[in-house]
């Protein structure tokens, strides 16, 4: 399909980055998979680290620095795009207080009927506070300003599990505007 697809989250590897994922981290692995997958798609990604930004116009693909709770770096890369998106997936860093300020800068840029996915949701007791409880505002703020949000709890053969079987760490809220 032809679709606008941002995300947020390229997958740094420069050490002392906030959220770099080591490094082996091949940064920009999902842009590419997208451009992969929507053939016809224009795909932007976001990072906070600028030594990993790149363009591939061949791959329809263009990528911009910014912080993910900054409203001002959210406007001026949206801006810079000048199109709303279908799809936005929040892939940055995993923490919902970092997840509620993207999606409350960014959900504007997102089409009527458009998705905005929230990938990794950590569902458990955290050292940085109780990010169920944190979670369930974000989703609350979520569902007053779309027409469905949901919290999807995922059973997977990866990370860490919780009594009940489901994973505590590879879940999704999933918002359609």
């Amino acid at each position: 399909d032809k679709i606008n697809l941002f995300e947020i989250g390229l997958g740094s590897n420069t050490q002392g980055i906030e959220g770099w994922m080591g490094p082996n981290a091949t940064p920009g692995a999902s842009v590419y998979a997208w451009s992969e997958y929507f053939k016809k798609g224009q795909i932007y990604g976001g990072d906070i680290d600028k030594k990993i930004i790149f363009q591939n116009k061949k791959k329809r693909i263009k990528t911009y620095q910014m912080d993910q709770k900054s409203k001002a770096d959210i406007d001026r890369v949206f801006s810079a795009i000048g199109e709303e998106m279908d799809i936005i997936i929040d892939d940055g860093r995993h923490w919902p207080d970092h997840n509620k300020a993207f999606l409350e800068y960014s959900f504007k840029y997102l089409k009527k009927g458009g998705l905005f996915i929230i990938e990794d949701l950590y569902l458990n007791k955290h050292s940085r506070g109780d990010f169920v409880k944190m979670h369930k505002e974000n989703l609350k703020f979520a569902k007053s300003n779309a027409s469905y949000a949901d919290i999807l709890r995922l059973k997977t053969n990866y990370g860490k599990k919780s009594k009940d079987g489901l994973d505590i760490s590879n879940n999704l809220m999933i918002i359609l505007k």
